[in-house]
């Protein structure tokens, strides 16, 4: 008697935490919102910060590499470096001051057989992606931005989270909102 009664419970429980689960994505899918006021602004937002972050990249950029395949170069990969000086002071020599390279931007062009060209841009602040861009024929199609965690009061980085995404079919986050463009961007 006791393990149909138990059994029961089980099925029952199992039942109402599937059902709460079906449920819940429902209640936490986020709303496209339509206003086009603060869709547009939204996306100038996006737009002007990845403005900012490329110009801040290239401007920590003092050296770039260019790498093509020798058979046809339709692919072309060109890596820009910033050069960070750094001591270390467990080292023999403590007052040297060493120069680091580090990534900071990585441009990649596809040339494809049809003459479609398609570029894709990377930049990086601290070691962290910041800035993904997507064009195709020389126009934007397609931006998403991130920023960089640090912890308060060491300038130490921890990671990124997601700041904003632009699609030229008009899709926009900035935040954790969403927005749909009246019109498709050209960008």
């Amino acid at each position: 008697m006791p393990n149909t009664f138990m059994s029961a419970r089980r099925i029952f429980l199992t039942t109402v935490a599937a059902a709460a689960f079906s449920l819940l994505p429902r209640f936490t899918q986020a709303q496209l919102v339509t206003d086009n006021a603060r869709a547009t602004q939204a996306r100038d937002s996006v737009l002007l910060r990845a403005n900012s972050y490329r110009q801040t990249i290239e401007q920590q950029a003092a050296r770039f590499d260019v790498r093509a395949h020798y058979l046809g170069k339709r692919r072309r990969v060109v890596r820009g470096y910033a050069l960070k000086k750094s001591t270390n002071p467990n080292s023999l020599n403590a007052g040297v001051v060493s120069t680091k390279r580090e990534r900071a931007w990585k441009h990649v062009t596809r040339t494809l057989a049809t003459g479609v060209v398609r570029e894709r841009y990377l930049g990086y602040l601290d070691g962290q992606k910041v800035l993904e861009e997507t064009r195709t024929n020389h126009q934007t199609t397609y931006v998403r931005l991130h920023r960089v965690i640090r912890v308060p009061g060491i300038n130490l980085v921890t990671g990124r989270a997601r700041l904003g995404l632009l699609t030229s079919e008009g899709y926009v986050q900035w935040g954790r909102e969403q927005f749909l463009l009246s019109a498709p961007t050209k960008l």
